[in-house]
Order: structure tokens, then sequence, then C-alpha cells
């Protein structure tokens, strides 16, 4: 059996091992699921990888439509209460703001050259375009995720953003994106 070797996003020391599928010898991987919480200054950092799995366990059973639905995740050694129903993360101990937080698998070089998650939404477009290319092998594919951003896959591991601005003419530079 075939295994592919994931780490999560900006942490390399934990890895993880997820066998590999491959129907009709196209090679379609399970994507790599990691939580991210926004900063007040509008970035998004990740839920360690403890975290990270504890919010993936509970969404998992949310999704499922089981009766045991966690609603609230403790995260940060019990620092922060996660409401998976209200996507926020609230601090405990103190008063303080609550932030959003989104599950993520798709990923795009924000400034600075740090990854940042593109939203849910998005995500589950890129993924299921994503997942078509790959059954049919039909690389490059263009898809268009509205606002004027055009996102052009072009293979299992290659894939360009562009984000055109106001004026038809002008366009930013591309943005290199990452599942």
């Amino acid at each position: 059996q075939i295994y592919n070797t994931q780490n999560s996003p900006q942490e390399n020391m934990n890895i993880s091992l997820s066998p590999i599928t491959s129907p009709n010898t196209s090679l379609l991987l399970k994507p790599s699921i990691h939580w991210y919480y926004s900063n007040p200054g509008g970035s998004w950092n990740p839920f360690s990888y403890r975290d990270s799995e504890k919010l993936e366990a509970a969404y998992s059973t949310r999704s499922s439509g089981s009766d045991e639905v966690q609603l609230q995740v403790s995260t940060d050694g019990g620092r922060y209460d996660v409401n998976m129903a209200a996507r926020q993360r609230i601090p405990v101990y103190w008063d303080g703001l609550a932030s959003a937080i989104r599950r993520c698998s798709w990923f795009y070089r924000g400034n600075n050259d740090i990854m940042q998650p593109y939203n849910e939404d998005k995500a589950k477009i890129l993924e299921e375009h994503y997942a078509t290319a790959v059954k049919l092998k039909t690389f490059p594919m263009r898809v268009e995720l509205g606002n004027g951003e055009t996102v052009i896959i072009n293979s299992q591991t290659m894939m360009v953003q562009y984000t055109h601005l106001a004026a038809a003419s002008e366009q930013n530079a591309p943005r290199l994106g990452k599942r």
C-alpha cells in the first residue's frame, strides 16, 4: 500500500500518514485539514496540531449528525474555548474579543510570504474543481472564485491565483497556492 506523508501547514514537525487510494490510476489524496483562528490585524494563525485534531473530531461528529455533538472545545491548554456552532474562539480567564475560526484545506501565499487560508466556501469550490481535474486529468483548470479572483490549477502540486484590481488593465501579482 502507498502512503502519503502530509505536514500540517506551518508545523513541519508533525507528520501524519494516510493511505492513498488510486481509482483509475488517478491519485486523489484526501485533503489535509487544519484549523486556524483570526488575529485582530486580519491575519490567520494555525491552532496547534493537537487542538486542530480535537476541532476536526468535533466537526466530524457534528457533520455526521451524531447525537453526541460537542459544541464547545477547549484549546490552548484551556485558555480558550471554541464554540463550534458560532465558529468563534473565546478567552476563558479574561475579558477579550472573540475571534473567528476556520476549517482550512487550501492556502495562498499572502503578505510577507505567509500562507493564509482560503475561506471555507472558496476552499470547497477549489477542492471540487481539483478533484475533477485529477480524475479527468484536465490540467490546467481555470476556476473563477468571484470578486475578480481567478485560480489556475496547473497540476496536482501547482496552483496560481490572480486577483484583479478595480481598473481593468491593472492586476496584482499572482499568488501561489497550496492544497
